[in-house]
């Protein structure tokens, strides 16, 4: 995290203010292993039914699974449907 993310940061836990609005980071929502609802996103960068992968502000997100489908897809928002094994963070 650059010297400006840091800042942020403290000012963030300051104020009380919601981190993922400040900081850009993404809300993850998921619903047992069937649905994961993800905001603040920058967009796919990958998309089979086994494997999505989704560009957030400082990497990836990975998500592992069967018979993934985008049920959902807008400027702030995923919502990915299907079998859910695994996801996980690839930070720049």
């Amino acid at each position: 995290m650059g010297r400006k993310e840091e800042v942020k940061a403290k000012i963030t836990e300051m104020f009380n203010l919601p981190q993922d609005v400040v900081l850009n980071l993404p809300r993850l929502v998921l619903i047992g292993n069937l649905d994961l609802l993800i905001e603040n996103h920058r967009g796919i960068i990958y998309y089979s039914p086994e494997l999505i992968k989704v560009r957030i502000y400082h990497g990836l997100i990975l998500i592992e699974g069967s018979e993934l489908l985008i049920e959902e897809l807008d400027k702030d928002t995923i919502v990915i449907n299907g079998v859910l094994n695994d996801f996980s963070f690839k930070l720049d």
